[in-house]
């Protein structure tokens, strides 16, 4: 159970993916009696919630651009546009540069809903003992059609930047190569994590990684106080 609620004129949102027509979009965070025995447990602190406004038609899939820019852009018929789009709005990104965040570490939100958007509602916690994690996702689509299921490049930089303890404010002009990378569970199953690394040196990497189910950790030690260090904000 996600630790937040979502309703649309008043009425509850229950899925995590659903379309809507429209109208006014309000969160707030669960009273703590309402979440699972596990979910308390397992995290203490408070909630932090983000809203995400983000055009269907700028939608992209980070991982399959990444790794298919060709495919992705076979309809560019300028190479050099295409070229441009490729290495510098994706292979490099400002960590923080995040235009499509629209509330940021607030308890209650209100929106109007614009067709042709999703509406993404992200919360973080802090687990007890560790460090901000993921808990939780809810979107809402105002375009007929499937709905896709991956976060977006500027939510992966934000849970990125809450691991890090760090604010879009405080990263402006940080720099981040993004990569893809591979990790194979108990089951045989290939997962990706999108990387942002932070050294210009490919011989000696360090940054932060995030899965789409919202694992963060980073490298090469696992340890977010040497890369905070090493990044000297």
């Amino acid at each position: 159970m996600n630790p937040f609620e979502i309703y649309v004129d008043n009425k509850k949102i229950e899925e995590n993916y659903v379309h809507t027509n429209g109208g006014i979009l309000t969160a707030k965070v669960s009273q703590k009696h309402k979440w699972t025995k596990i979910f308390n447990e397992k995290f203490e602190g408070k909630i932090n919630l983000f809203l995400f406004e983000t055009n269907v038609f700028q939608y992209k899939n980070l991982e399959k651009l990444i790794r298919e820019p060709e495919l992705n852009f076979v309809n560019f018929q300028n190479e050099t546009l295409k070229k441009q789009i490729v290495e510098e709005e994706y292979r490099v990104t400002n960590m923080g540069k995040l235009s499509t965040l629209k509330e940021y570490d607030s308890k209650e939100i209100s929106t109007n809903l614009k067709p042709g958007f999703l509406y993404d509602l992200i919360a973080t916690k802090q687990p007890k003992g560790g460090d901000s994690v993921f808990a939780g996702i809810k979107r809402l689509s105002t375009q007929e059609g499937e709905i896709p299921k991956d976060m977006t490049l500027h939510e992966l930089k934000l849970l990125a930047l809450q691991y890090l303890d760090l604010s879009p404010e405080e990263t402006q002009g940080l720099k981040a190569k993004i990569i893809i990378m591979n990790d194979l569970d108990k089951e045989i199953n290939i997962r990706h994590y999108t990387g942002f690394d932070f050294n210009e040196n490919p011989e000696t990497p360090y940054g932060i990684y995030v899965r789409q189910d919202g694992v963060i950790k980073a490298y090469p030690d696992d340890s977010k106080f040497i890369i905070r260090e090493l990044l000297k904000i």
